[in-house]
């Protein structure tokens, strides 16, 4: 099983485009899953599932902090909305859905309440389903890990 910490990032976040915004650049992270079962980084709950043109089969997961992680271009979506999830729980097979894709990868985001850095103050999101501002998503469960003294794989370190 491979953990969102442990992939190799394919294009990271605020990376420039031709198909980003100059300003603000890639909203969050791809990740190197082809076509693999994605264990959820967090605890939460499914607020949304989604099928969009761009980003294909997309799932939204509300973390204990209140902050949205978008997983997008799934090829099977293993949760159901309002569905209750824990930390390294199989909630997808990642894919290749959507037009905005050079392959199989994950996309990943996550959306807080607010800014939690400088930079993020010009990555305001206004477009539904979810309002709110992107952050640098691995940075931000690199943090959460630290927090509640968790290793790359999500589990508990040794005392």
């Amino acid at each position: 099983m491979k953990y969102i910490l442990k992939a190799k990032i394919i294009n990271d976040y605020r990376a420039k485009g031709s198909r980003y915004s100059k300003l603000r650049g890639h909203t969050g992270q791809d990740l190197n899953y082809r076509y693999e079962e994605l264990p959820s980084p967090i605890t939460g709950k499914v607020v949304l599932i989604t099928k969009q043109k761009e980003m294909g089969n997309v799932l939204y997961v509300k973390d204990l902090n209140g902050y949205v992680h978008v997983f997008a271009h799934l090829d099977v979506i293993k949760v159901k909305e309002g569905e209750a999830v824990t930390r390294n729980q199989i909630i997808a097979k990642t894919g290749n859905t959507g037009t905005a894709t050079s392959g199989p990868h994950l996309h990943y985001e996550v959306i807080t309440i607010k800014p939690r850095n400088l930079i993020d103050i010009v990555m305001k999101r206004s477009e539904l389903p979810i309002k709110g501002w992107n952050t640098d998503p691995t940075k931000y469960i690199w943090d959460l890990y630290k927090l509640h003294k968790l290793d790359p794989e999500g589990n508990p370190l040794p005392i």
